[in-house]
C-alpha cells in the first residue's frame, strides 16, 4: 500500500513535465521553488535590502543638480550687499570700479554664473583677476520690501529708480572676430553682427517691465566708476548689460566673452584671461 502511494506521488509530480531534459530541469526547479517556502522569504528579504540600499544613490542622482544650484547661489550670497552698502562702495576710492551682479536665487542662468565665478573666473589658474575680485559684489534683486517688509535689501522704489537709470545704458556691444572655431573677442569698430549686444533683442523696457513697473532683471551686470559725487539713486554707471550669448556654448567661448565684456569700458582692464584649460 505504501509503495503504491509513493508511485502515485511520483506520477503526480511528473504530470506536465516536458520530455526535453533541459526544459524539464527548469520546470522541476520552479516546482521546487514554489514548494520551498523558506527560499521565497530569503529572496524577499534580499529584494527589500537591495531597494533600501539603493535609495541613497537614487536620491543623490535626483538631487545632484539641485545641490549644485544651491551651492552656486550660496557662493553668490557670500558677496551680497544691500542698497546702502552698494551706495558706500561706489564712494570708496580704494578701488577704481565696483562690479555689481544682480541675481535671483531661482534663476538658472544666475546659478550657472555662480558656479563659473567660483570655479573659473575667480580662479588664478584661469584669470589674472585681482582687480575684478576686489571690485565684485552681488545683489539679490528678489530681497525687496514688497517680498518681505521686515527683511529686505532694497525697496521697490529704489529698484525702479535704478532701472530708469540703467535703461539708457542698455546698449553694450562686444564684437567677435575670426572663425567660430577660434573666435577672438574684442569691442568696437567691426561691422559684423555683434556677439554680445543687449539691445539687439527686445530692449530693456520689454525685458525689465513687470506689471507696468520698470525693474532690474535677474542677470544684470553693472559697472560703476567709484568716487563719483552722486548718490546711488542718481549715479550713472560706465557699463551695463544683461545676458550672455556664449553661456551655454562652452567654457572657452564664455570665458573669452566674459573677459571682453568686463573690460569693455574700464581702464585698466578688470581681468585678463590666462588659460581656458586651467593648465
Amino acid at each position: 500500500m505504501k509503495q503504491k502511494q509513493q508511485n502515485q506521488q511520483k506520477n503526480k509530480k511528473a504530470i506536465g513535465l516536458s520530455k526535453n531534459p533541459v526544459v524539464s530541469a527548469f520546470q522541476q526547479a520552479w516546482i521546487w521553488f514554489k514548494e520551498t517556502a523558506w527560499i521565497q522569504v530569503i529572496l524577499v528579504v534580499i529584494l527589500v535590502f537591495g531597494i533600501v540600499l539603493s535609495i541613497p544613490f537614487i536620491v543623490r542622482a535626483a538631487t545632484a543638480e539641485s545641490d549644485d544650484s544651491t551651492k552656486n547661489i550660496k557662493y553668490l550670497e557670500n558677496r551680497r550687499v544691500d542698497y546702502d552698502q552698494l551706495a558706500d562702495r561706489i564712494q570708496d576710492t580704494s578701488h577704481k570700479y565696483t562690479v555689481v551682479f544682480f541675481y535671483s536665487p531661482s534663476d538658472d542662468n544666475c546659478s550657472t554664473l555662480g558656479g563659473y565665478l567660483r570655479d573659473y573666473i575667480l580662479n588664478s589658474d584661469y584669470f589674472d583677476m585681482t582687480e575684478f575680485r576686489d571690485s565684485l559684489v552681488t545683489f539679490d534683486i528678489t530681497r525687496t520690501d514688497e517680498a518681505d517688509d521686515s527683511d529686505y535689501d532694497i525697496t521697490e522704489n529704489q529698484v525702479e529708480e535704478l532701472a530708469n537709470i540703467y535703461k539708457s545704458f542698455y546698449d553694450s556691444t562686444v564684437w567677435c572676430y575670426g572663425s567660430e572655431s577660434a573666435p577672438t573677442y574684442s569691442y568696437g569698430g567691426n561691422s559684423r553682427l555683434p556677439l554680445y549686444n543687449t539691445s539687439y533683442d527686445q530692449g530693456w523696457d520689454s525685458i525689465g517691465n513687470t506689471d507696468g513697473i520698470l525693474s532690474i532683471p535677474a542677470g544684470t551686470w553693472v559697472i560703476y566708476e567709484n568716487g563719483t559725487d552722486s548718490e546711488l539713486s542718481s549715479a550713472r554707471p560706465v557699463w551695463i548689460a544683461l545676458g550672455w550669448n556664449e553661456l551655454s556654448s562652452g567654457l572657452q567661448s564664455f570665458l573669452h566673452e566674459f573677459e571682453a565684456s568686463m573690460n569693455y569700458a574700464t581702464d585698466p582692464d578688470l581681468l585678463n584671461l590666462i588659460s581656458t584649460t586651467g593648465e
